[in-house]
């Protein structure tokens, strides 16, 4: 308590200026986090019980709603929690959106494959978990060695198209040998490709994210790149945990074939790698590594980044 008594005297008169013209955005927050709920418990609800019922397409139309609300208070509020102006920086959106379909690709396919070791090779948790290692290893690699060696040959826009393409790829090819009498070996060479591609595409596309930010707002706009990460984790796995099981309709009481919960969960990931290779194209409406544009600290972008994956 003595040290919060002082603290604010510990500051620069400037930044105790700063600090009280400030004012924290309650109505934006409120907007925001329950728009954004809404727009996840739609899809996450909507297997269960029907996409048409009100907690399906109702959720997802109030989400709209709210979050367009959200939008207006914005513009009017002195101290908005996101300032609408950061829309108008094309990597900023470019981002939020890779970052969206990455992270429906990522979180479902994860699940889905967990499920096939487990529901379909009899694999028990921890032979599941020590299946993701070499994935994990390699994606390490990846991020820690190639990302950034890729984005300082190539920018962000190669780089983030290149990285989906492989993490895409990566999917489809795991998905191939998905079936009954699947080896683990078989698995592994999706695993790598997924893995390498997945290390690339994590840290640039935050990295754009922060590009062109003021530095005093890096905060600000690391919310849209978090939020659409959250959001899209949450939906991707609920879409393709529909799409996997949309086939074991079977009669009441009985477990569908393994056959069938494999091949459910092979067209799952099929679409989840498909999504991520297409998700990869909004990185063209980037500028090209010749074209003028504003440079990002390296020191930002980790930061923003470091933010997004804790």
């Amino acid at each position: 308590m003595p040290a919060a008594a002082v603290a604010p005297s510990a500051l620069a008169p400037e930044e105790r200026d700063a600090a009280a013209d400030g004012g924290f955005d309650a109505v934006g927050a409120i907007l925001a986090t329950a728009g954004s709920s809404l727009l996840v418990l739609g899809p996450v609800s909507g297997p269960e019980a029907g996409w048409g019922s009100l907690r399906g397409v109702g959720s997802i139309a109030a989400a709209v709603v709210l979050l367009a609300i959200f939008a207006l208070v914005e513009n009017k509020t002195r101290n908005p929690l996101v300032p609408m102006r950061l829309f108008g920086n094309r990597s900023l959106v470019t981002a939020v959106l890779i970052i969206l379909v990455f992270q429906s690709a990522l979180g479902g396919s994860c699940y889905i494959f967990t499920n096939f070791l487990q529901g379909v090779l009899a694999h028990d948790a921890l032979e599941a978990g020590l299946a993701f290692v070499p994935l994990t290893i390699i994606s390490m690699a990846a991020s820690l060695r190639l990302a950034g060696l890729l984005l300082g040959k190539w920018g962000s826009r190669a780089t983030l198209f290149t990285g989906m393409l492989i993490n895409g790829v990566g999917v489809i090819v795991l998905a191939v040998p998905m079936s009954t009498g699947a080896s683990f070996w078989s698995l592994v060479p999706g695993l790598g490709i997924w893995g390498i591609g997945g290390g690339v595409t994590f840290p640039a596309m935050f990295a754009c994210a922060a590009s062109g930010v003021a530095p005093q707002e890096a905060g600000a706009a690391s919310a849209p790149a978090t939020t659409s990460q959250q959001i899209g984790g949450a939906a991707g796995l609920a879409v393709l945990v529909a799409i996997a099981t949309a086939g074991l309709a079977g009669s009441a009481g009985a477990a569908p074939a393994v056959a069938d919960v494999a091949e459910g969960l092979r067209t799952a990931m099929w679409i989840g790698g498909t999504a991520s290779v297409i998700g990869g194209l909004p990185a063209f409406t980037l500028k090209k590594p010749g074209a003028p544009a504003a440079e990002v600290p390296q020191e930002q972008a980790e930061e923003l980044g470091v933010r997004s994956a804790g």
